[in-house]
């Protein structure tokens, strides 16, 4: 036989092995369709797992601070409030830290000894036009994240009255002692309030 002979017949012969094998494939992939219906419920079954550990995963309480009580004050205040503590940092004690809620400045003190918290709120340049009065939102954030039985009502109640100085500083509210110190003009400037809220034993 001829180079060209054997040329052909081998190409022949290529061709029809390539047929034969796709035939063959064919015929096992219908068979392996069984497999992926076991690979499907082995998906399904690790899609189930993984979200059961992502839910136990949801109810861990997110770490903001080293400190318990800071940490659990933070995480009550964020559940509650329209503006989440951000810029949250460490002080120069391991109990205090600092955060901003709708743009004002907060100390977050551990109360010695105990399991309370103490919450300033402070203006800053952002907001220092509004004043003392313009911490409503912030007061009533921190008051409930810390006494939450007290209503809504008797939180900005209590705040309007507090500004317009028919309630004294250091006056309680449930079981918080609440101090003011009002805006004030002095001879060298002006000087900005804040409000304290102390939870007490």
């Amino acid at each position: 036989m001829s180079n060209r002979g054997i040329k052909s017949v081998l190409g022949i012969i290529f061709i029809t092995v390539m047929l034969l094998s796709g035939c063959a494939i064919k015929n096992g992939h219908k068979k392996s369709s069984d497999v992926n219906v076991d690979t499907t419920t082995v998906k399904v079954d690790e899609t189930t797992e993984s979200s059961k550990n992502e839910s136990s995963v949801e109810k861990k309480t997110p770490k903001f601070a080293d400190d318990k009580v800071v940490n659990d004050f933070i995480n009550n205040y964020n559940d509650i409030s329209n503006s989440p503590l951000e810029n949250i940092k460490k002080g120069n004690i391991k109990i205090k830290y600092f955060a901003t809620s709708y743009g004002y400045y907060l100390e977050l003190l551990h109360a010695n000894d105990t399991d309370k918290i103490n919450v300033t709120i402070n203006q800053t340049n952002e907001n220092s036009s509004s004043g003392v009065a313009g911490m409503k939102e912030v007061f009533h954030d921190i008051v409930k994240s810390i006494e939450s039985s007290l209503s809504d009502d008797d939180i900005n109640n209590f705040f309007d009255k507090l500004i317009s100085n028919e309630i004294k500083t250091g006056s309680n509210l449930g079981t918080l002692k609440i101090d003011y110190i009002p805006d004030k003009e002095l001879s060298n400037g002006h000087s900005r309030g804040h409000i304290k809220v102390i939870a007490q034993q």
